[in-house]
C-alpha cells in the first residue's frame, strides 16, 4: 500500500478520486498545484462542478464514462482558483460498489494549456507565412508586369523616334 500511495502522491499529473455527486475524496500534490490551491484540504472543500469551466462538461464526461466504461484523453477545460482556464485531457474510469453501481470516479488530468498555446502560435505563424508568400507572388507578378510595360514603352519610344526622323 505504501508503494502505491507513493506513486499516487509523486505523480506529475493530477490524480484524483471523486464521489458520484462531485465531492473530491483524494487528490495528489500535482492536483493541488494543477488547480492553484494551497493545500489538499482547501481543494477538497470545493465541489468538483465548480472546477469545470463549462457547467455541462462534467455531465458530458460522466455520460461518456457511463456509455463507454472509461474516458481516455477526453478534452476538458477547468478553472484554477484564481480563475485562469486550464486546458486538459482527462482519463477516467468509474468506481463501482459490490452491486456494480457507479459510486465515484478515479482518473488523471493532464495539463495541455502550454501545448495549446504553442499550437495557436504555430497556426498564427503559418498564417503569417502564407500572407508573406502571397505578397511575394504579388511582388513578382507586379515586377513582371512592370518589365513587360517597360518593354512596350521602349518599343513605342523607338517608333516615335523613327517617326520624328521621317
Amino acid at each position: 500500500e505504501e508503494k502505491y500511495r507513493n506513486v499516487f502522491k509523486t505523480a506529475r499529473d493530477c490524480l484524483y478520486i471523486t464521489t458520484l455527486d462531485g465531492k473530491i475524496i483524494e487528490v495528489n500534490d500535482a492536483g493541488v498545484q494543477f488547480f492553484g490551491y494551497d493545500s489538499m484540504e482547501e481543494l477538497i472543500r470545493v465541489p468538483v462542478a465548480e472546477l469545470y469551466e463549462n457547467a455541462g462538461a462534467r455531465e458530458e464526461l460522466m455520460d461518456k464514462i457511463a456509455r463507454d466504461g472509461w474516458a481516455s484523453d477526453y478534452p476538458v477545460n477547468f478553472k484554477k482558483k484564481q480563475g485562469d482556464i486550464l486546458q486538459s485531457l482527462v482519463t477516467a474510469v468509474p468506481i463501482k460498489n459490490d452491486a456494480g453501481m457507479t459510486v465515484g470516479f478515479q482518473g488523471c488530468l493532464r495539463d495541455i494549456t502550454h501545448l495549446k498555446q504553442i499550437e495557436a502560435e504555430k497556426k498564427a505563424l503559418e498564417a503569417e507565412l502564407k500572407r508573406a508568400q502571397k505578397m511575394e507572388v504579388i511582388a513578382m507578378l507586379a515586377g513582371g508586369v512592370a518589365h513587360d510595360f517597360n518593354n512596350l514603352l521602349f518599343a513605342i519610344m523607338g517608333n516615335v523616334e523613327l517617326a520624328k526622323l521621317k
